[in-house]
């Protein structure tokens, strides 16, 4: 789906368009399950939850970071520093909200490191909206019902 390499460049639009190369040309995530190696992956302050859901986000064959979930909300969002302000962080979110919504939920609230002023700015992008605020997390809501 959405595969576009069988067109030849002599045709494709998309070899006509820059905004694609200008951001490194390779945007589609693919995700997969979590395993016990990927452990590595993680940042050194999260560990997943018994039940956390965790995918691991591909970029081809390259581990471009990994989005979890619980049965009620979001666990963990990252990419990995070499991914990121690349756009692909919308990919994750979408991982999680698809998941989420098959599950019923309607809205997130999850925390945010107060001073991670990117992921501030990503969430509140994506119309999460805080609802609580201290010197070390935001709390954040994010509506996700479709209607």
């Amino acid at each position: 789906l959405f595969d576009n390499s069988h067109i030849p460049a002599s045709i494709s639009t998309r070899e006509r368009q820059r905004w694609w190369r200008e951001r490194g040309g390779r945007f589609n995530l693919w995700f997969r399950e979590a395993g016990p190696a990927d452990a590595a992956l993680y940042d050194p302050d999260w560990t997943p939850a018994a039940d956390d859901r965790v995918w691991i986000a591909m970029l081809d064959d390259e581990a471009a970071g990994y989005v979890a979930v619980t049965e009620t909300g979001l666990s963990c969002l990252c990419l990995l520093p070499q991914f990121r302000f690349r756009h692909m962080g919308d990919q994750l979110l979408g991982q999680a909200v698809v998941s989420l919504r098959a599950r019923g939920i309607a809205s997130l609230t999850f925390g945010v490191p107060t001073g991670n002023l990117p992921a501030v700015a990503f969430f509140s992008r994506h119309g999460a909206v805080p609802v609580q605020m201290d010197d070390i997390y935001t709390v954040y809501r994010l509506e996700i019902s479709v209607k």
